[in-house]
């Protein structure tokens, strides 16, 4: 389950982000790895808020995206789309942050081959044909006005 509004019973037990990186209209999506949570699926970088970033989450995005894709982003440019309560299926509670960044250049990206195999710029209504991870297209559906 994912809400924009948390609910009365949601434990939250840790912090997710993720970014949506755009050049010319195209979203930056990463195939996950066979030897990952939710493998062969879809996804925009991101990750676990690590304990020491608690504080700030911005960091944390930037961190997991370089950490991903070797793209280095500019703080200031990031734009939140959406704080999201999730419950994933395993009872797994955590708050999910988006971002959106976009990029002035399509930068060229290394990818972190123990997390993802394969890379794809696709428009966020192209990227709803993709399959994603959970919940994904929730997100989507959020930051892009998408009905």
């Amino acid at each position: 389950m994912i809400t924009l509004e948390k609910t009365d019973d949601f434990e939250n037990v840790l912090q997710v982000v993720g970014c949506f990186l755009e050049h010319e209209g195209k979203i930056l999506f990463l195939k996950r790895t066979t030897n990952k949570p939710e493998s062969g699926v879809w996804g925009a970088p991101g990750g676990k808020v690590d304990p020491h970033e608690a504080g700030n989450i911005v960091q944390a995005i930037v961190r997991e995206v370089f950490e991903e894709t070797r793209i280095i982003l500019d703080d200031k440019k990031l734009q939140q789309v959406g704080v999201f309560y999730v419950i994933h299926p395993n009872e797994k509670y955590f708050v999910y942050t988006k971002y959106r960044y976009v990029l002035d250049e399509k930068p060229e990206v290394v990818l972190r081959e123990a997390e993802h195999t394969d890379l794809i710029w696709v428009t966020p209504t192209e990227s709803l044909q993709l399959p994603l991870v959970l919940h994904e297209d929730f997100t989507i559906k959020h930051a892009y006005g998408i009905e």
